[in-house]
């Protein structure tokens, strides 16, 4: 019974070993394969173009809202503004304000939007094109190494190149 105990765990760790000597690795630098794809440069001019198009709106309304509350605290001073009007200006400078906070969250969500439409394709061809790699190389697993999520590489391959090199095809 003993000797059966052993010689099955014996079986079981040789098993054991011989699938972790099978298992083939490899890394690759998703950061610098993406840095160096013109798709992803014309993306990220995209994201500048749009990103600027909004802050100078954004930056708009709160000039005016600026200017106008800049009137606003004359005619108080001066006292051309009746208590009541005053207190109705007021309340739609902060009815403005919440509008700005608004919208610069609307800004934002739509930035993020739009870098997942304009990104989104090329991540998928990348993705594609690390796959088809693996499959054909018989990877066990393919680290992004740009993350930090590998610490310790040597008995990998990067495979960084070949990944540039099928997707400038």
């Amino acid at each position: 019974m003993i000797l059966r105990a052993i010689i099955l765990s014996l079986v079981l760790l040789t098993s054991m070993s011989l699938q972790a000597q099978e298992q083939n690795f490899a890394h690759v630098n998703l950061g610098n394969v993406l840095e160096l794809l013109p798709e992803t440069a014309e993306a990220e001019k995209k994201m500048e173009n749009l990103r600027d198009s909004l802050v100078m709106s954004f930056e708009d309304r709160v000039a005016q809202l600026e200017e106008d509350f800049g009137v606003f605290q004359r005619e108080v001073a001066e006292g051309n503004i009746s208590r009541v009007n005053q207190q109705k200006k007021e309340q739609q400078f902060q009815q403005e304000q919440q509008e700005l906070g608004a919208f610069e969250r609307s800004m934002q969500q739509r930035l993020e939007r739009e870098r997942e439409k304009v990104l989104g394709p090329i991540l998928e061809k990348v993705n594609t094109v690390i796959t088809n790699l693996a499959k054909e190389n018989n990877y066990t697993f393919v680290f992004d190494i740009s993350g930090g999520s590998l610490l310790f590489a040597e008995e990998s391959k990067d495979i960084s190149g070949e990944v540039l090199d099928r997707l400038r095809e």
